[in-house]
């Protein structure tokens, strides 16, 4: 039985009427500190006042507490004055990253994503609107996969949905 786009779309109308809008449930992330995944790392280009300018988009996973897989973001200016780049450098910096020409910064975004970091979360006030501003404090660097997932358990699962996981036992997983 062949139905036609308009057929199809009539038998649908009662699902149709019934559907409620769902409420915004967006809320800001409370102010504190997160451990996150840098998730992705990009240069966006973007349009401010007929000016073209480029900007280092941090986009992170926290991984920690009851805000775990909620995304924080970090833009950092690449086209700006020394005064606004220095924030850039030290983000760079804290990632282990120090350039000497600002063109190669391309080749180490590759190097950078999928590190985890620690950042501090803000609520900040903005023409009456609350908002969230993210700081890169440090990254966590951990020595192996077992120190990686010790860690992990210790410092950032708050719930009991993480498996144990025994790292002296002989047999895989």
């Amino acid at each position: 039985m062949n139905l036609t786009i308009n057929q199809l779309l009539e038998r649908q109308q009662k699902e149709w009427e019934i559907a409620e809008i769902p409420k915004d449930e967006f809320t800001l992330i409370p102010t504190g500190t997160y451990q996150a995944m840098l998730e992705d790392l990009k240069i966006v280009a973007i349009n401010k006042g007929g000016e073209e300018i480029l900007k280092l988009k941090w986009t992170f996973k926290i991984i920690s507490d009851t805000c775990k897989n909620r995304l924080a973001f970090v833009n950092d200016d690449l086209i700006a004055t020394s005064e606004r780049l220095k924030y850039t450098k030290k983000n760079l910096k804290i990632a282990g990253v120090e350039l000497k020409e600002l063109k190669d910064i391309v080749n180490v975004i590759p190097d950078i994503q999928g590190k985890f970091f620690e950042l501090y979360i803000a609520k900040k006030m903005y023409n009456d609107k609350e908002y969230n501003n993210c700081y890169i404090n440090k990254e966590i660097k951990f020595g192996s996969e077992k120190d990686f997932f010790n860690n992990l358990e210790e410092n950032y699962h708050k719930d009991n949905d993480i498996p144990e996981v025994n790292f002296d036992q002989k047999e895989p997983f």
